[in-house]
């Protein structure tokens, strides 16, 4: 599958327990631009829930027919930087 750029991603755990995560979220093109901003409050409180309240950010982002290339790395820290790689989404035939 072809990767189509990446998510440039920088996540706040809450500052109270039973607060949401935030994240402020780049979409980078395959060129390596910036083309899209994003700061959102994940539907998360627990750090076990914040790797779908991310995926569903992201798909909000850059659509459905976008993924991610691969799985999150544990999230440790009250902030956590990442990027994110993204591919086209395989139809199944």
């Amino acid at each position: 599958m072809e990767e189509t750029g990446y998510i440039r991603a920088r996540l706040s755990a809450p500052p109270a327990t039973g607060a949401a995560w935030r994240a402020t979220l780049r979409l980078i093109n395959g060129d390596g631009d910036a083309v899209a901003r994003r700061e959102v409050e994940l539907e998360a409180t627990r750090a076990e829930d914040v790797p779908a309240a991310l995926h569903a950010a992201i798909a909000a982002l850059v659509g459905d027919e976008i993924e991610m290339a691969e799985s999150l790395p544990p999230l440790v820290g009250d902030v956590v930087e990442l990027e994110v790689p993204l591919r086209c989404r395989q139809n199944a035939s």
